[in-house]
């Protein structure tokens, strides 16, 4: 498998193939498990319904693209895996990497009996722990990954918390793909223990994510927001708003950077009335507002 090289859409199995350049047997095996998705859906909230028809960009190519940033990583774990994303697709791709082995976390028994089908159904070796990670810390601790992972789980200063608790997780090779609550950030951290970032010391970037259903304006304001250039964020950011033929949960993102901009910039009473306006135009979304 290789790493895709710039944003491409991803709107099929076949599409997939063609950009991480897998094999049938492993694209067959996705199938299977994108079909399982799709069935435990019905009765278990495995993830958001409106994504399902876009299984293959929003959960699988965003699942395997990190895959390309540690390649030779042999031991992963995923905490807060949900439905398998990103470990179960990482797994899968990795499946006939010699010594590759992939934990994955979650306390939601439900969710894990799903994982335990979908590996028997996928012939997939991954070992699925169905407890809190702060439980597993504990039953764990020889455990020392090569790359530690999260998606959609929590805000990265509470994911610094959650490896605090494990001594194995505080490694020079510590690397999270965190996607937060209703928008989407992407940070890749290596070097540095967690206690030290959290202390203000700088993290270094050693990838950058390709998103494969946003504006490129949208990618350059991410990633100037994560150098902390909020004025170069912004023009970014306010570019990709008035951008054609964007879906309107796109716009609704970057609105959401904007005020975060703002925030950056000390301007609080911008942020407070662009967070405000959003919240507005999302009912049940108030929880977007957290922050500001």
């Amino acid at each position: 498998m290789h790493s895709p090289s710039g944003p491409k859409s991803v709107s099929g199995p076949e599409d997939f193939a063609r950009i991480f350049d897998v094999s049938r047997e492993t694209l067959a095996r996705l199938g299977c498990y994108a079909e399982l998705l799709a069935r435990w859906q019905r009765s278990t909230n495995l993830v958001a319904p409106s994504t399902l028809p876009q299984v293959w960009s929003r959960h699988f190519a965003d699942s395997a693209q990190i895959l390309a940033l540690a390649p030779e990583a042999r031991l992963w774990l995923d905490l807060g895996t949900g439905a398998g994303f990103p470990g179960l697709v990482i797994a899968l791709l990795a499946a006939d990497s010699p010594g590759f082995r992939m934990h994955l976390v979650d306390s939601n028994a439900k969710k894990c009996a799903f994982l335990a089908e979908a590996a028997r159904a996928t012939k997939l070796s991954v070992d699925i722990h169905n407890e809190r990670i702060e439980e597993f810390a504990q039953k764990a601790p020889r455990l020392i990954p090569e790359i530690v992972c999260a998606r959609a789980l929590a805000p990265l200063p509470r994911l610094f918390e959650l490896a605090d608790k494990h001594p194995g997780f505080s490694r020079d090779m510590l690397a999270y793909h965190t996607i937060t609550d209703t928008w989407r950030r992407v940070e890749w951290l290596v070097g540095e223990p967690p206690n030290q970032v959290k202390s203000g010391r700088s993290a270094e970037q050693v990838g950058e994510v390709v998103y494969y259903d946003r504006p490129a304006q949208f990618q350059y304001g991410i990633s100037a927001e994560l150098r902390g250039q909020f004025t170069e964020a912004l023009d970014h950011f306010e570019e990709a708003a008035k951008a054609e033929n964007v879906r309107d949960w796109i716009k609704q993102y970057t609105r959401f950077h904007i005020a975060q901009c703002l925030k950056g910039m000390k301007k609080h009473a911008e942020a407070i009335a662009a967070y405000q306006k959003l919240v507005e135009e999302i009912p049940g979304k108030s929880h977007m507002g957290k922050g500001i």
